[in-house]
């Protein structure tokens, strides 16, 4: 009789160590991601587009047109604890004397934005360059290409 009592403990024990792994690969697997979610405003001229082709290694988001003041956005998921995550946008107008104004940009890198902006990245297209919303602060990071 406590033969059987011993081997039911160790039964329920192994239950219960096997629930407990479980759930922790669970919880592994679903809270490391992040919804982030990108803004690109044109901020130029009134009356002036601009044109944005945005791209990661796993996803080409393709070409869109952004009126003055307007938003080109999307959201992405980042695995937080390793995750590289980089979106590379061309972005491109034309000035006042005809002339198209261009330059590839950094404007989602996970490993620097993950502290930046977390779940809402704010970037801003003006004449002199690109801005980005830094912890409540507009920052001037990129000029455009000469």
């Amino acid at each position: 009789m406590a033969a059987g009592k011993l081997n039911t403990l160790l039964q329920l024990a192994v239950v219960v160590i096997l629930i407990t792994l479980l759930c922790g690969f669970s919880s592994v697997w679903s809270q490391q991601y992040l919804k982030v979610h990108v803004y690109v405003n044109n901020n130029l001229y009134p009356g002036t587009d601009m044109w944005v082709h945005c791209k990661s290694e796993d996803e080409d988001l393709g070409a869109h047109k952004a009126a003055y003041d307007m938003d080109f956005a999307w959201t992405s998921h980042i695995k937080i604890d390793w995750d590289t995550t980089k979106f590379v946008c061309h972005i491109w107008w034309w000035d006042s004397k005809g002339q198209m104004v261009d330059g590839f940009f950094d404007i989602y890198k996970s490993t620097r934005d993950i502290y930046d902006c977390t779940y809402e990245c704010h970037r801003f297209v003006k004449p002199d360059g690109i801005y980005f919303l830094v912890n409540d602060t507009i920052k001037f990071t990129y000029p455009w290409p000469q």
